[in-house]
This record gives structure tokens, C-alpha cells and sequence, in this order.
């Protein structure tokens, strides 16, 4: 079982945290040069109908890459650790499971971040409406 955590954002850095049974992984993300939330949002909406996808999680300078992609009935998500954003980096994580084991655990934490008021100064804002649509679109997967 995946839990993944957004936490409360400060001058552009977010908490994340990602845990398994067997791992964990803590960070603090930027969303310079791109706000991962939205790619985040983006690769729900891509991955259930059998694409694939990669979120980047910024840290200046390393970075995290979540790795999505659906085959058949499996999804799977690749964690990759890399000292650049433009480096090859270390599959850290590694796991499988249905559309809904791995990507509605992704969706739970943004509806719960969206729920949220945080100034602009700190985070840009995610429009609940499309978070409301890709948990339809993710629950209504097998």
C-alpha cells in the first residue's frame, strides 16, 4: 500500500512523503521550474488509459522522477533519484499494481492538499474541480 503526503507549503518548498510498508522517502520539492502538483495531475489523467508519465520533483539541485505507466491491467510507479534534472539517475523504488493501488493514493493526497488555502506566495492552487474529475476517471478504473 502506497501513502503518499503533501504537507504545508512555504516559499515555493513542499513536503512530500512517500511510504510503503518496506520504504520511505522524505523530501522538501520546489515548484520552480515547473509546479509538480500539475504534472502530478497531468499523469492521472494520462496513465489510466494506458499511457505513461513522469513527474518531476525539483530539489535544487537534485531531483526525484515519479514514473508512471499502465500496461494491461497493471500500473506502475518507478521512483528515480538523480543528482541533475538533466542526469541519468537510480531506480530507487520500484512498485505494481492496479490503476487504483497505485495512482488513487496520488489523487487522495491532491484532493486533500486542494482542500487547502495556502497564499500564492507559497504554493500555486489547484483547481478542485479537476481533482474531483481525475478521481472519477481513476475510480471508475478495474
Amino acid at each position: 500500500m502506497i501513502t503518499i503526503e503533501f504537507g504545508e507549503p512555504k516559499h515555493g518548498w513542499l513536503p512530500v512523503a512517500l511510504r510503503t510498508s518496506a520504504f520511505e522517502l522524505e523530501f522538501y520539492a520546489s515548484d520552480v521550474p515547473v509546479n509538480p502538483l500539475e504534472s502530478l495531475c497531468e499523469a492521472l489523467a494520462v496513465v489510466p488509459f494506458g499511457g505513461s508519465a513522469k513527474v518531476m520533483w525539483h530539489l535544487e539541485p537534485a531531483v526525484y522522477w515519479f514514473a508512471f505507466e499502465k500496461q494491461a491491467e497493471e500500473a506502475s510507479l518507478l521512483v528515480i533519484e538523480s543528482p541533475l534534472y538533466n542526469k541519468s539517475g537510480t531506480c530507487i523504488l520500484r512498485l505494481t499494481g492496479s490503476v487504483r493501488d497505485i495512482l488513487l493514493p496520488f489523487h487522495k493526497a491532491l484532493a486533500e492538499f486542494a482542500s487547502h488555502q495556502f497564499s500564492e506566495k507559497h504554493w500555486p492552487s489547484l483547481a478542485e474541480s479537476r481533482i474531483k474529475r481525475l478521481g472519477q476517471v481513476l475510480r471508475s478504473q478495474h
